[in-house]
């Protein structure tokens, strides 16, 4: 998985049997060098030109690029747990998405994954979301079929989950959400939501990365902001202030009011918004409007939530954590204490969870069972998405 974060190529190992019989295995991150995730960076500004046959000048060499990064994590991935080649079914490479309009039935992820399955000899399944799209579907998120899993998992250990609904909440570059009830399934209508809130942490990396480039280029070295590529543990923002007026000017725009489902390019939202601010001011406004993104997500659930499962690199945000656990803890209701917490303490890795979504995803394609629902992607069908290839031919789409 390579994810809207940038920071680098996620691999996780599980086995299942494409239901609720999951074991999870080891997981890596490769991290992208700078200079790597400033190529991704500007394909992700091509905006709709990506498509363009143009295009494919730019696009080639930095696909390629992500491609040797595929390879070397499942290289890594399987040294570390003494595994060989012949004893893993399939991948599922998810490649990088550098476009996504579902408005206009558009999305693109760049990645190749006949040349993969080549040179690994293993089968690959690839190109996950354009089947949903074509359906009339969002093409994300794709992550909530295995929450439900994992969160079928934890109600058969713990009887007073089985009573409540439980949010999956990931926050990456975008933050998603999966809100589920406590009877969920798939195919019944109503009982599970997902969708985009808006962003997670990509506005506040490039935030702190913008910050760090001009005290490099001033040769400010004594700068807070020199060297830093992130606000790491929510250091910056916990010594800012907030700017309200900023926070509610970025709530003002449509996508938030907007009914689930519903899904969010990268770019849709820049720090443009945020420009005078000092560098801890900008970094508190941008972690209290995720928060703020988020309070306003929940006014869609068809019931409160009482528990709050954080997945993604912002559950390491001390800053972030503090806020969405003031803003989720306002008002509760005497039923629903909310209670929010990091879903490693329940023994998943949630660095690891998009990763393993979607070698379970690859594991359902390959049996031919559905990937994304109507209720969770607003497509007219289910789909079993992905596209199949084995020794660089594809085999199914």
């Amino acid at each position: 998985m390579s994810g809207t974060s940038r920071d680098g190529m996620d691999a996780a190992l599980i086995s299942s049997d494409g239901n609720e019989k999951i074991t999870c295995h080891a997981a890596i991150t490769i991290p992208y060098s700078q200079s790597f995730a400033k190529k991704l960076a500007s394909l992700c500004e091509l905006g709709e030109k990506a498509l363009q046959a143009e295009a494919q000048a730019s696009i080639a060499p930095v696909e390629a690029q992500l491609n040797k990064y595929a390879e070397q994590a499942v290289s890594v991935l399987l040294e570390g747990e003494g595994g060989t080649i012949g004893e893993i079914n399939a991948l599922a490479f998810h490649g990088h998405t550098i476009y996504h309009a579902p408005e206009i039935g558009r999305t693109l992820q760049i990645g190749d994954a006949a040349k993969l399955a080549e040179k690994t000899n293993i089968t690959v399944v690839g190109d996950f979301r354009r089947r949903d799209i074509e359906a009339g579907g969002q093409g994300a998120p794709l992550a909530p079929l295995y929450h439900l899993a994992i969160a079928k998992s934890l109600r058969a250990e713990n009887t007073e989950l089985a009573l409540k609904p439980i949010v999956f909440l990931n926050i990456g570059g975008i933050a998603n959400i999966t809100w589920i009830a406590a009877s969920a399934e798939p195919e019944l209508e109503g009982s599970m939501l997902a969708f985009d809130t808006g962003p997670g942490n990509a506005l506040l990396d490039d935030w702190v990365a913008t910050h760090s480039r001009l005290a490099r280029a001033e040769s400010t070295a004594g700068s807070t902001a020199a060297g830093l590529a992130f606000d790491k543990d929510g250091a910056l923002a916990l010594k800012g202030k907030c700017c309200q007026k900023v926070v509610e000017k970025l709530l003002l725009d449509p996508f938030f009011a907007q009914k689930p489902p519903k899904s969010l390019d990268r770019k849709q939202f820049s720090i443009k918004s945020i420009d005078g601010l000092s560098l801890e001011d900008g970094a508190k406004t941008l972690t209290v409007f995720l928060a703020q993104t988020i309070k306003t997500a929940r006014s869609f659930f068809p019931e409160p939530a009482a528990l709050w499962l954080l997945c993604g690199g912002g559950r390491k945000n001390l800053a972030i954590v503090q806020s969405l656990t003031e803003t989720l803890s306002e008002n509760p209701s005497e039923d629903f204490a909310v209670r929010v917490q990091d879903i490693d303490q329940l023994g998943f890795d949630g660095d690891a969870l998009e990763a393993q979504a979607f070698a379970y995803l690859a594991i359902r394609r390959l049996k031919d069972m559905p990937t994304a629902y109507p209720q969770l992607t607003g497509a007219k069908i289910a789909t079993s998405g992905g596209t199949i290839y084995a020794s660089g031919t594809q085999i199914s789409a």
